[in-house]
């Protein structure tokens, strides 16, 4: 005959003078702070995180895609070799890269918040001032820097937001990134469309100019509006700051009533490092060479053709009445309702299956293009390269994030990712070398589709299934930050199971 959860809400509203029992709510046992987070939901505090964070990947999109679409220019303006204009690309990877470590660093020592804030100044000023170089060696190191601003402020933006989510919302998480990097696409085919819709004759000098601006808005709005991780926080003993962080979640979420007393977590901390450092030898398995295949090739295959398309689309259309802009606009907005797929995939399929379609459809799609002479069927495995991708790439990093124990699963992680960037890295500089020797875009293609047959074969194979607890884990409570000793904030998106003990 009691409201029970009316009188626990009046705990929190009454003043502790007038009640007498203001106590009451601090004297329930203290809690993980990933307990109290499962207790405040995913709601519109999440959702601020993510629109904040998910601005470098937005960011990332679209300096990409304005670096690919101004090659040509470039390469007209400068006299640019084919491995001069890959390699400026490839600086771009090798910059994430760097910035990856460099992230883990400042976001494990001085917080997710720092390094997220770092990297959008980072990207702001090395765009501006690659707008004005003289030369192709300054160019060079500037889209390196420009990449290591990406690198510093993508996995802790990863690792704030998933540290601030219930557990079953983490996938969701990794959508919401993907579709962030389109809309940084589709940004930049806007100021492309506005400068030159055929692509023929861009202004690259504006354009860099403005595709810093996404970092410059988001680097304002997350210094004003961004919270450090409560992870992170309580983890380093600041337990004040961390139900600070708490309290003003729960309000933003309408949840006053969930308790955000939270237990100490250094005990923890040194549980989870020595744990670590018995277990790094199980990273030496067929599971981790397997992935190391399937991160290389998807990074190797899909960066190629980010390359390829704004050069060769324009070439493509001409002729065809057809704006070059326009297709790569569509491109874009294909990989939206892809990722949407991707997502619900993730969430309620096999992660084998969806590589297996990923790995299907995208080999097909290479072959289509490369060896139809209809524009309509070139232009079908066009769209079919950009959405296949992106409907496996959620399911291939939760795989990769399951396939190891928590205990190293960072680590891990962080390792299939580290092979990835190598990937995208030489994406670029193969792409040119491909062209270069055999005169064709084909060839590179055709060695996607091939990527591909053997990456759909290893994982098969090689990659036990993860889904559903089809693998059971050793895992431990997640009371500390998921990068405390091994650096998990290079990139990594993981999904916990719930302890059992």
């Amino acid at each position: 005959f009691i409201n029970v959860g009316a009188f626990q809400r009046s705990l929190h509203t009454q003043p502790a003078a007038a009640s007498g029992i203001g106590n009451m709510t601090s004297a329930k046992e203290p809690r993980s702070v990933s307990a109290v987070i499962e207790d405040i939901g995913y709601g519109p505090s999440q959702w601020l995180t993510g629109f904040l964070v998910n601005g470098a990947w937005l960011a990332d999109g679209s300096e990409l895609l304005i670096l690919s679409s101004i090659a040509s220019s470039l390469a007209s303006d400068w006299q640019l070799s084919g491995m001069q204009s890959g390699s400026l690309m490839s600086a771009v990877y090798f910059g994430v890269l760097v910035g990856n470590f460099m992230s883990g660093i400042v976001g494990d020592r001085h917080g997710r918040r720092a390094a997220v804030l770092l990297c959008f100044p980072i990207i702001t000023v090395c765009s501006l001032a690659s707008a004005v170089v003289q030369s192709f060696w300054q160019l060079l190191l500037l889209r390196f820097l420009v990449g290591l601003g990406f690198g510093a402020g993508q996995p802790s933006a990863v690792a704030i937001l998933m540290e601030v989510s219930p557990l079953r919302y983490r996938t969701l998480n990794q959508g919401l990134a993907q579709i962030a990097f389109a809309a940084g696409e589709l940004y930049c085919c806007l100021i492309i469309w506005l400068d030159d819709p055929t692509m023929e004759r861009l202004q690259w000098r504006p354009l860099l100019m403005a595709g810093a601006a996404p970092a410059v808005v988001f680097w304002a709005l997350s210094w004003l509006l961004l919270d450090e991780s409560p992870l992170f926080a309580a983890a380093r003993g600041d337990t004040a700051k961390a139900k600070a962080v708490l309290d003003r979640m729960r309000c933003q979420n309408g949840k006053d009533d969930v308790c955000i007393e939270v237990e100490e977590t250094s005990a923890q901390q040194r549980s989870a490092q020595q744990s670590l450092r018995q277990q790094i030898s199980k990273l030496t398995s067929w599971t981790t060479a397997a992935l190391f295949l399937v991160c290389f090739s998807y990074n190797v295959t899909i960066y190629g053709a980010f390359t390829a398309f704004p050069q060769l689309i324009p070439q493509l259309m001409q002729g065809s009445g057809s704006s070059a802009v326009a297709e790569l606009t569509k491109g874009a907005l294909i990989e939206v309702p892809a990722d949407l797929l991707g997502l619900a995939a993730g969430l309620f399929m096999p992660r084998k299956w969806v590589l297996l379609v990923y790995f299907l459809g995208f080999g097909t799609s290479c072959l289509v293009f490369a060896l139809s002479k209809d524009t309509t069927y070139i232009m079908m495995g066009y769209y079919g390269v950009k959405a296949f991708p992106q409907i496996g790439s959620i399911s291939l990093y939760i795989l990769a994030a399951e396939s190891y124990p928590v205990e190293i699963r960072a680590t891990g992680t962080a390792a299939v990712l580290s092979v990835g960037r190598v990937g995208a890295i030489l994406a670029p500089v193969m792409y040119a070398m491909f062209l270069e020797i055999t005169g064709q875009h084909e060839a590179f293609f055709k060695m996607s589709a091939g990527l591909m047959l053997a990456c759909a074969i290893v994982a098969q194979c090689l990659i036990p299934e993860t889904f559903a607890g089809q693998m059971r884990l050793r895992t431990t409570d997640e009371r500390v930050p998921i990068a405390l000793e091994a650096k998990t904030s290079h990139g990594t998106m993981t999904q916990d199971q719930p302890s059992s003990v």
